[in-house]
């Protein structure tokens, strides 16, 4: 089974966001928003069986999130009050029930903005550490801080050399 921490590595922000899509595409059930609903959750479990089969849920994972963040800033962003000059003769009424709602809709999208551009880092930062090793030789570190080499594939490609016409 695949563990949340990888979850977390490879999808980050997206992991938080895929529930609020799956909840936007259920409260507009349309013949499209069912078949990403299907897909999101079938993938899903089948990546949580397989870490392999993460790459059939990265599509949808991205999908689903976009729609959450963009449902998120839509309702956030009608309520970012822009201030005019002086001189309009428009005078808009003022919701004294909820007198903060402009501050909070500024620091949420504050907010979520932020996430955005920490996971365009992370993303970079995963694909050029993680995984873009060429190499057919992988080194790892063990608990007591010394190096191990697997040559696994090496000795494969020589018992094949040696074994095959």
């Amino acid at each position: 089974p695949t563990s949340w921490s990888s979850f977390y590595f490879d999808l980050q922000l997206l992991v938080f966001m895929f529930p609020v899509g799956l909840y936007v595409c259920f409260s507009k059930l349309t013949d499209a928003n069912i078949f990403i609903i299907l897909y999101g959750v079938t993938s899903i479990y089948f990546a949580g069986v397989m870490v392999r089969l993460m790459l059939v849920l990265a599509p949808v994972m991205c999908i689903l999130s976009s729609i959450g963040i963009s449902s998120l800033f839509n309702t956030y962003m009608k309520n970012i009050e822009v201030f005019e000059s002086s001189s309009s003769k428009k005078q808009k009424k003022v919701d004294h029930t909820y007198p903060v709602k402009s501050e909070i809709a500024m620091g949420v999208v504050g907010v979520l903005t932020f996430f955005l551009l920490t996971y365009t880092f992370h993303c970079t930062w995963v694909t050029s550490e993680a995984y873009s090793s060429p190499s057919i030789v992988l080194a790892a570190n063990q608990q007591d801080g010394s190096r191990i080499i697997f040559d696994d594939f090496r000795e494969a490609y020589y018992w094949l050399r040696q074994n095959t016409p």
